[in-house]
């Protein structure tokens, strides 16, 4: 009687030890999973605006059209909120263009078909990470119109996205340092360097764009397994504008 007694306690003991095993390897694989499916969708969202303004045919003598604010093909942070799709240095889309010659079109020129593309999460945990395919009506600015496609499962739920341009830097090159060279006295040099004021008709300025992306999300089937990634994009194609 005793024997059987230590047996089962030694049962007990085992089966609890399996158990608990068997838990800690199934979280461990739930949180893999979680974070290999949000590491994908940002590694899609980074490779993709990191080519924000690409000019097949660049020229020296030329404006570039993919990266243009007067013609809405710069990149551009939207709030796609209730707050009415406004631009803004933080929110849940971000859309841009570049000469995506790879999807056909003409190289150089800004088809609406081909080379507008974008990003947006619509801010509800029933909504996905939609990725842009094409622009309806050819304007970059518009987080709404255009045909989107869903690129997250429906077995993780998006809590978060968010791209930041509050990092981006801009330095105006018609202003020396040191010199008020348009005589307004009443600007200060360093507010005209750094495009804080207003550039004056015939300024240079220069934007070393940065994107800051935040996404969380979790397991549709256990909200308990929850991850957060944030990454840095730094553009490769400057913003250059003649003002």
């Amino acid at each position: 009687m005793v024997g059987v007694l230590v047996g089962i306690i030694i049962l007990a003991g085992v089966l609890n030890v399996f158990i608990a095993t068997v838990s800690s390897s199934n979280e461990s694989l739930q949180s893999a999973r979680l974070n290999q499916e949000l590491r994908a969708i940002m590694t899609i969202m980074v490779d993709d605006i990191r080519r924000a303004g690409y000019w097949g045919s660049a020229s020296n003598s030329t404006s570039n059209p993919f990266a243009n604010p007067s013609a809405n093909t710069s990149l551009q942070v939207r709030n796609t909120a209730a707050s009415g799709n406004i631009e803004a240095t933080s929110g849940p889309c971000i859309v841009f263009v570049y000469d995506a010659t790879f999807r056909g079109g003409t190289a150089g020129t800004v088809d609406a078909s081909e080379d507008y593309f974008g990003y947006r999460w619509e801010g509800t945990s029933s909504d996905g990470i939609d990725m842009r395919k094409t622009s309806a009506s050819g304007t970059v600015d518009d987080c709404t119109n255009g045909s989107w496609e869903a690129i997250t499962s429906p077995d993780i739920t998006i809590t978060t996205l968010t791209f930041s341009t509050a990092n981006t830097q801009c330095f105006n090159t018609s202003v020396s340092d040191g010199i008020d060279d348009d005589g307004d006295a009443g600007t200060s040099d360093a507010a005209e360097e750094n495009c804080t004021a207003t550039p004056s008709t015939g300024d240079v300025t220069v934007s070393t764009q940065q994107v800051d992306i935040t996404l969380s999300g979790q397991l549709t089937s256990d909200s308990s397994v929850k991850q957060t990634l944030n990454e840095t994009v730094k553009i490769r194609n400057n913003l250059v504008q003649t003002h």
